[in-house]
C-alpha cells in the first residue's frame, strides 16, 4: 500500500510535528490537525518505510481507522 505523508511547517518553513499517514487512494479526507493548523504534503512512501517502521502498529492503524498521526517530527 501506498501512504501518503503529510506534516506542518512553520513560518519559517521548518518542519514541525506533528505527522500525518493516510492511505493514498482517491477521495481521501485529511483528519483535524491537532493543533488547527495546516497539513502540507511532504512525501508518497511505501507502508514498508522506515518512517513507519518506527511506530509498531502504524499501518494497522492507518487500516482500521483511515489514517495515523505520529507525534515525532521528519
Amino acid at each position: 500500500m501506498q501512504v501518503l505523508v503529510f506534516t506542518t511547517t512553520a513560518e519559517d518553513g521548518s518542519t514541525t510535528g506533528p505527522t500525518l499517514f493516510v492511505p493514498d487512494r482517491p477521495g481521501i479526507t485529511l483528519p483535524p490537525h491537532p493543533r488547527s493548523l495546516e497539513w502540507k504534503y511532504f512525501a508518497t512512501i511505501d507502508d514498508r518505510d522506515d518512517l513507519l517502521a518506527q511506530s509498531p502498529g502504524a499501518v494497522e492503524v492507518i487500516e482500521r481507522q483511515g489514517y495515523f498521526i505520529d507525534n515525532r517530527l521528519i
